[in-house]
């Protein structure tokens, strides 16, 4: 029985430790971004590709850590940059992102760039 117990506390230490050494890793891969670091906690996801767009200090988006080196616009895209009723019907980034940014400028905030989301 002890030697079971014993076995048990090893196992869930290692187990503890490899989620810090994970989460310390996504820290290091996230401030090594050839975008450099992700700035604002606003996101986009492209609802053609699933993927998660990210604004970072370099003033562009770009896909969030984890999330691929490019941002995929497939060949049938829905979302292609556009800001038309029905871009903003499909939730595509960019018509989201010019909405958010009307209404940020009708409560006097700060609003980011829209350029570059799909």
């Amino acid at each position: 029985m002890k030697k079971t117990l014993s076995i048990l506390a090893i196992a869930t230490s290692l187990s503890f430790g490899g989620a810090i050494i994970g989460n310390i890793h996504l820290r290091v891969f996230a401030q090594s971004s050839p975008w450099g670091q992700v700035v604002s906690p606003q996101t986009y996801t492209n609802p053609d590709t699933g993927q998660t767009l990210c604004f970072y200090s370099s003033s562009r988006w770009a896909p969030c850590p984890g999330q691929g080196n490019t941002i995929i616009i497939p060949p049938n895209a829905k979302c292609r940059g556009g800001a038309t009723m029905t871009d903003l019907m499909n939730n595509c980034p960019a018509a989201q992102c010019l909405m958010d940014r009307t209404q940020a400028q009708l409560s006097d905030s700060p609003a980011l760039p829209c350029t570059g989301l799909p």
